[in-house]
């Protein structure tokens, strides 16, 4: 790490201090003391600074300075490559919760982009956040220790504030602390291919991690004394031949189990002693096809059983009253037993797959959960989703963010639009269900404050109205933030009679809060309105050749970008032909490669 000079390093500071030492006299000398205890080191002094931040409290600075130099004397053994003024940033924290949310960091492996909401998660499993009246609350606790975090320059965001890392020597400084207390054994994406030796499983061992190893199996009649051990993370592993009985006897303790993206066939019938265990994460072990009895964890928090093989639900589920998070979405698992969720009144975070043998009585089950904040199913069938969508509108508890999918669960959008409000409608050929009663003029509505709306093969589909009306009644898309309609190949219109208001050029929608618009492979779709979108910032056309002109209100003040095939565009017919010139800009032609 390069050293700065003096002068380098005290404008550095103040940059990244975020005050004026000039307009406060008394307080420079103190600020550049603390600045010569950060030895002119880039990164030792980023950290400072962003603890201090805003600061003009000269008491709190000269607090600051003694604090620092403890700091330094306190960890003079720590390896000379670590500079000793970045656990200055980790003291200034205070709080030891907050300090253990910092720690927990240290689990992933080196420069790994830690999904917030995951470590969230984890946090409120290890109760390093205390869970509020709702879930919204408890996230946004989470995400205020995570915005300190940043703040102090402790944790660094990255992929658009979706994830956080570490800076590498800030983790290995949280590996030093937790050398020593609390205890973390971390071999995590280190490419072992052995488990390590029981000896090295330490009797006071609080969080051990070997994720994203080639651990293939573990050795028979193991069994680690680790009655201390809270979190143990073993995800991305082979686990060819499975974990022997004796493996988890002796870890009473635990409280996160992780074994996702392993290829377990089977679970030990120890994991069901393990009645402290708060969250057991299980998705994508796809050839795992029974989970033990689980009636025994009646602490557990957190079940995640999706993309495995089960057929069935554990035995014993209904046994979960704590259950806050419950992820059932296995394409293999066709029917939910009647009756299981109206006793699991606490689920906030429901996500499922509705095969083709679930019941009415169970999808009506669901719009009875009263704490339940975010919900995404995905429908084999048309009549079930008919009937949650239905039971939105009676007046009982509806969630506040919600995902619905008709037909295939192979395309899922959630990556790229979240979770709020959406509704997914595919229906293509191979889907076994009477594709009559899909669109057949008596289609219940899809929520009337949908914000995302995607029609996929739908096959009988020839306007919105044809998925918006409801016996009359129009859900009126104020709030839609993204539309977009593909493969539909009966679709004549997007607006029609029934979706917009009449004026002298035929139908005008006004979608005050629409940001993306795609319109993909439809064959049939001409225009005869308008319409208006004030906040559209994307735009993707592709293969739609009737389409003679842009069904847009010209021009578009909040456009970004706008992606059509050449000889489309130039095509086109225009009311106002300063209207291309305008926004040629922002275009950008789709390459087709054949």
């Amino acid at each position: 790490m390069r050293c700065l000079s003096d002068d380098e390093a005290l404008t550095l500071f103040i940059d990244k201090v975020e005050l004026n030492i000039f307009e406060v006299p008394t307080l420079k000398d103190i600020v550049k003391l603390v600045v010569e205890q950060c030895a002119c080191l880039p990164l030792a002094i980023v950290t400072v600074a962003g603890c201090m931040r805003g600061e003009y409290d000269i008491c709190e600075w000269r607090n600051a300075f003694e604090e620092l130099s403890e700091s330094i004397q306190s960890v003079k053994g720590m390896e000379t490559n670590v500079p000793r003024q970045l656990q200055f940033s980790y003291d200034r924290l205070k709080s030891k919760k907050v300090q253990h949310c910092f720690l927990y960091c240290a689990l992933y492996p080196e420069d790994f982009k830690i999904p917030k909401e995951e470590l969230i998660d984890y946090w409120i499993a290890e109760g390093l956040v205390d869970e509020r009246a709702s879930m919204q609350a408890t996230y946004d606790r989470g995400y205020s220790i995570l915005n300190r975090l940043v703040n102090n320059c402790l944790l660094e965001t990255t992929d658009d504030g979706r994830c956080v890392k570490m800076h590498d020597l800030i983790r290995e400084m949280a590996l030093y602390i937790t050398s020593m207390s609390p205890l973390f054994m971390v071999k995590a994406g280190e490419k072992l291919r052995e488990l390590p030796r029981e000896q090295e499983w330490k009797e006071n061992l609080e969080k051990a991690s070997l994720m994203m190893n080639d651990i293939s199996e573990i050795p028979p009649n193991m069994s680690p004394d680790c009655p201390a051990l809270s979190t143990l993370l073993l995800q991305e592993n082979a686990f060819y031949k499975g974990i022997p009985e004796s493996f988890f006897v002796r870890m009473k303790g635990l409280t996160i189990l992780n074994l996702s993206y392993t290829k377990i066939e089977t679970l030990p019938n120890s994991i069901c002693h393990l009645t402290n265990l708060t969250t057991l994460l299980l998705q994508y072990c796809q050839r795992l096809k029974h989970v033990p009895c689980l009636a025994k964890l009646v602490c557990l928090r957190n079940l995640n059983l999706e993309g495995t093989r089960i057929t069935e639900v554990p035995e014993g589920m209904e046994m979960l009253q704590k259950l806050r998070y419950l992820n059932l979405f296995s394409r293999y698992l066709q029917k939910l037993p009647t009756g299981m969720l109206s006793k699991l009144s606490c689920v906030q975070k429901l996500r499922v797959y509705w095969g083709s043998k679930t019941s009415e009585e169970m999808v009506e089950e669901v719009s009875k959960l009263s704490e339940l904040d975010t919900f995404e199913a995905f429908f084999a069938r048309i009549q079930d989703f008919k009937i949650y969508v239905k039971s939105l509108g009676s007046g009982g508890p509806r969630p506040r963010k919600y995902s619905l999918t008709v037909g295939s669960p192979a395309l899922d959008f959630k990556t790229k639009h979240g979770m709020s409000y959406f509704c997914y409608l595919f229906w293509p050929k191979e889907v076994d269900v009477d594709r009559n009663v899909a669109f057949d003029g008596n289609f219940v509505a899809p929520p009337k404050d949908l914000q995302c709306l995607a029609l996929h093969d739908c096959h009988n589909v020839r306007s919105l109205s044809d998925v918006l009306s409801n016996g009359g009644e129009y859900s009126d898309l104020k709030e839609i933030i993204s539309l977009q309609v593909d493969r539909c190949r009966k679709i004549e219109e997007i607006i029609s009679e029934e979706d917009g208001r009449s004026n002298t050029v035929g139908f005008t929608l006004t979608l005050p809060t629409l940001k993306i618009l795609r319109l993909l492979d439809l064959p049939n779709l001409s225009s005869n309105g308008v319409m208006v979108c004030d906040s559209l910032e994307q735009i993707h056309i592709e293969d739609c050749p009737k389409l003679k002109r842009l069904p847009l209100s010209l021009p578009l003040p909040a456009i970004k970008e706008i992606k059509v095939e050449e000889d489309w565009w130039n095509s086109l017919e225009w009311d106002n032909p300063n209207a291309k010139n305008d926004l040629q800009p922002y275009i950008k032609y789709i390459i087709n490669v054949d």
